[in-house]
Order: structure tokens, then sequence, then C-alpha cells
């Protein structure tokens, strides 16, 4: 289960404050699902990182913004030698330029940080 957006105004009263409990306690345990999965290219110098809950035009809201940065944490022994040059963001995706490198999973955890 993962926080979204909460509705301002809801029908039930008491449902609406058990969901805005339920997203606090989540937030105090740590889990905001601001941690998406990339896989950087090994052909390409660019690899676009798209927020996979963003649709435009959806009723989800982005997480991913031109004031967002992207956090990589490796996850496999094969990210060792890679480059991460520069990142820009638009509206639901940032785009990483790195080194080429011909090495397969080259996978990281995404950590987006608005700023």
């Amino acid at each position: 289960m993962g926080i979204s957006y909460l509705q301002t105004d809801m029908a039930s009263e008491k449902l609406h404050r058990k969901t805005i409990a339920a997203t606090v306690n989540q937030m105090l345990r740590g889990i905001t699902n601001q941690v998406i999965p990339v896989t950087l290219s090994a052909v390409d110098v660019f690899t676009v990182v798209a927020d996979p809950w963003y649709t435009a035009g959806g009723t989800q809201r982005p997480r991913i913004t031109p004031s967002t940065a992207l956090i990589l944490v490796p996850i496999h022994i094969n990210c060792v030698g890679d480059a991460i040059f520069y990142q820009t963001a638009i509206v639901g995706q940032i785009t990483v330029a790195h080194n080429a490198r011909s090495v397969a999973n080259r996978d990281y955890f995404g950590i987006l940080v608005g700023i």
C-alpha cells in the first residue's frame, strides 16, 4: 500500500480521519514510495527514468517535477565504474546522462527528492 494524495473533503469524517492516520503512520515507518527502480542503458549515454505512477492527464500528481533530484543507490556489483554526469527533469520523467558501458545489470534504486 502506497501513500497517495488525500482528498480534502470526504463524505465520512470517520473514514477521512482513518485515511489520514494510515498515511501518517506509513510516513513515520519510512514508507513514502519515493524509490523507483533504475537500470542504466548499456549502449546509450542517456537513460530516461519515467515515474511508473504518473500518466499525463491522470488523477495522480507527479512525483517527478523540474525541481526533483534523483539519488542513485547501486544494487549490483556491475555498477562499479558508472559515471553519472547530470540529470534533467520534466514533469513525470528524469533523463540521466552517464557513461556507456557494455555491462548488463546496471541496476539502481532511484530515490526521488523534491527540492
